[in-house]
């Protein structure tokens, strides 16, 4: 009997958010062969470079895991949070085109992943992300998939269900009870504990040292 050799061609899934960016390398058959994980991949909270940089260690690192390498990715998913305007999403393509030369790139909004991986691929329905922000993406398919969206601006312009928000508020909460500007709160001597901080003067060396997104939404 003549010998099958086992196809050595990879796709790979990426999920980008505002904490971390996960990727998975899976074979034809859908068997997941490798997996990593890197810090955060949304453009308007690192900036471009530093985003890409975040990739690019997640799918080094997961094909790498998988045994494999660049030039036998056949296709690319990814869905990046912050990633919605054309210009950004041709960005992306165009670093996933030299990262992955000869890979088929699909970039999308994280929520659209969201939804299509609870419904086996069917854009159909609604999907609500809690994040380190926040987002609701609604498809119909009436007359072709058309989609809805609310939330999903940023942190600084709402998504006030996120991380960040939530996270910055018990911040704001204990500052405010701190300066006698706010009722007494039972966050104080959680966060204390948390950040492993003395006092609430504490914070704002801690708060400063980092203006990311994801630091609150740790809280």
């Amino acid at each position: 009997q003549p010998i099958v050799m086992a196809s050595s061609k990879v796709w790979i899934g990426l999920d980008g958010g505002g904490t971390k960016t996960k990727t998975f390398v899976i074979n034809a058959e859908g068997q997941i062969l490798g997996e990593a994980t890197s810090g955060c991949s949304n453009r308007n909270s690192m900036g471009f470079e530093k985003a890409a940089e975040n990739v690019a260690e997640s799918v080094k690192a997961a094909l790498s895991a998988a045994g494999r390498t660049e030039n036998e990715v056949q296709g690319i998913c990814a869905g990046l949070s912050g990633c919605d305007r054309d210009a950004d999403k041709a960005e992306f393509t165009a670093f996933f085109n030299t990262l992955c030369p000869g890979a088929a790139v699909k970039i999308s909004n994280d929520g659209v992943l969201a939804l299509a991986s609870g419904t086996c691929g069917v854009l159909h329905g609604i999907v609500i992300i809690s994040g380190t922000g926040s987002i609701a993406v609604g498809f119909h398919s009436k007359n072709g998939p058309t989609q809805v969206r609310a939330s999903g601006w940023g942190p600084l312009l709402g998504e006030e269900g996120g991380g960040y928000m939530m996270g910055n508020d018990c911040l704001i909460a204990v500052a405010r009870e701190a300066d006698g500007r706010g009722q007494a709160t039972l966050l104080t001597p959680l966060v204390m504990q948390k950040l492993g901080l003395a006092k609430a003067e504490d914070l704002i060396a801690w708060r400063y040292a980092d203006l990311s997104f994801a630091r609150p939404a740790s809280v």
